[in-house]
């Protein structure tokens, strides 16, 4: 095994993104996993043990039933301390995405020796309320940790720009951008086949789901499914309804494993609106590697850092967010598949999960 004791904690939702829930499993002889769900699923949170890659304990925590979001944020970091005093190891790195479970770790250090791992995959340019809230936070321990990673280039560039003093030999901060596993199903297009178009993330605003309706009301050619779940997941139903494409749009709603129907989807579509308060033009884009991980060329937007890398690989299309522009996409993929199949693939191979992560996270084993 690469690494000796890891605590990881993540949102349910996302918390095997990049593949790297299970790059630990593989790869850590003891490892404690904490898992939360979003206040819209109802969804219990969870401890998980894992020895040398084997599950041995699983214990779930009591769910409140109430929508109350702050008082589960509250016990979330409750469960999470538990977990961490009663299972963690003494001297156990300690990843997490949100600054909210590094309250305590001044604590937590001093008495398990534990280290924190702040691994930062957003930012929120709304700063009023919880969110001004929870930007302190970020920034006070974007600040004050020895170990902070940064998931997509522009948060690197925000939070390294946030620092008030030089950084010192002590601090290890790097860009750790996610892998993919390759889960590659090679399939052929028939000539006159209606293409299934695929969405999966969480459903919310400016996605692209109206652009993508708005294309489906002008074409009979293409379905298109919907994986994920959401605060705005009854609009977007209701939304498919009123402009009259409801027939054409199939929602699934969350799903666990989701893989079966990824795989017969032609096309993955990442539509994300290209404005300043949209978060996704700070993060990794998941979905984007999500669809190339099952083969799916990708029709995306210049929102993410990452149009680069599939414009260079030619493994999709980045356009404007007209439908115009989204029917030639879909045109020019349909008739040059194997082509965009063979730019997902290389894509793939550079970004295989397994040496990406064993490069990126070596300072685990530096500082064991």
């Amino acid at each position: 095994m690469k690494y000796k004791n890891i605590y990881f904690v993540a949102t349910e939702s996302i918390k095997n993104l990049g593949n790297f829930r299970n790059y630990l499993i593989e790869n850590t002889e003891y490892l404690v996993t904490f898992h939360f769900p979003h206040g819209y699923l109802e969804k219990p949170s969870y401890v998980e043990i894992f020895e040398k890659g084997k599950m041995v304990y699983r214990k779930e925590f009591y769910r409140f039933r109430w929508d109350v979001n702050i008082i589960k944020l509250v016990l979330y970091c409750i469960y999470f301390n538990y977990a961490l005093f009663r299972f963690a190891k003494r001297g156990s790195f300690v990843i997490v995405e949100n600054p909210i479970f590094c309250i305590l770790n001044s604590i937590t250090s001093f008495f398990k020796r534990t280290k924190f791992i702040y691994w930062i995959g957003d930012y929120y340019p709304q700063n009023s309320g919880f969110m001004r809230f929870y930007n302190k936070l970020a920034d006070t321990y974007n600040e004050g940790l020895k170990y902070v990673l940064y998931e997509s280039p522009l948060i690197e560039k925000i939070y390294e720009a946030k620092l008030k003093k030089p950084k010192g030999k002590y601090r290890v901060s790097k860009m750790v951008t996610l892998g993919m596993k390759k889960e590659f199903v090679k399939q052929k297009l028939k000539p006159n086949k209606i293409l299934k178009l695929g969405f999966m993330g969480v459903i919310r605003l400016q996605q692209g789901l109206d652009l993508a309706f708005d294309y489906l009301k002008t074409n009979s050619e293409c379905v298109l499914e919907v994986v994920g779940s959401g605060y705005m997941f009854e609009h977007y139903k209701q939304l498919a309804k009123n402009k009259g494409v409801g027939k054409k749009v199939k929602f699934y709603g969350f799903v666990k494993n989701p893989a079966d129907i990824i795989r017969k989807w032609d096309i993955g579509l990442a539509l994300y609106e290209n404005t300043p308060d949209n978060v996704s033009v700070y993060c990794e884009p998941t979905k984007i590697k999500d669809y190339l991980e099952h083969g799916l060329p990708v029709i995306t937007t210049k929102t993410t850092y990452f149009y680069k890398e599939l414009e260079e690989y030619k493994s999709g299309e980045v356009i404007k967010e007209t439908i115009g522009a989204l029917g030639s996409a879909i045109r020019k993929i349909k008739k040059d598949y194997p082509a965009y199949q063979k730019g997902v693939l290389r894509i793939l191979n550079d970004y295989e999960y397994d040496k990406w992560y064993d490069q990126k996270f070596s300072f685990l084993k530096e500082n064991a």
